[in-house]
């Protein structure tokens, strides 16, 4: 009987922590997320920034011009390498899920 005992409390204490490292990982999960969101919020922000450049950059001339489109374009190529990156970490949290 003590041993019946005995081995319900380790299965009980297994579950505990079994539940305990769900609790963590749910929380860290939810961390993740939010730290995508505000990932996401400045991806777009970084956006409309290069949007309000293009709207203006017409205006400047020669040199000017051209070192400021071409700073645009890399921008919205860093842009686009971060927002995949952030693609496929969301693609692998959810296949995670």
């Amino acid at each position: 009987m003590a041993d019946i005992v005995h081995r319900l409390r380790a299965v009980a204490t297994t579950k505990i922590e079994l539940l305990t490292m769900l609790r963590e990982a749910a929380d860290e999960i939810a961390e993740l997320r939010a730290r995508c969101e505000k990932a996401e919020a400045a991806l777009e922000s970084g956006q409309q920034f290069a949007n309000q450049v293009r709207s203006i950059v017409y205006k400047l001339q020669g040199q000017a011009y051209s070192s400021t489109v071409s700073e645009l374009n890399q921008f919205d190529a860093d842009l686009r390498r971060a927002r995949d990156a952030l693609s496929q970490h969301r693609k692998r949290s959810e296949a995670d899920d």
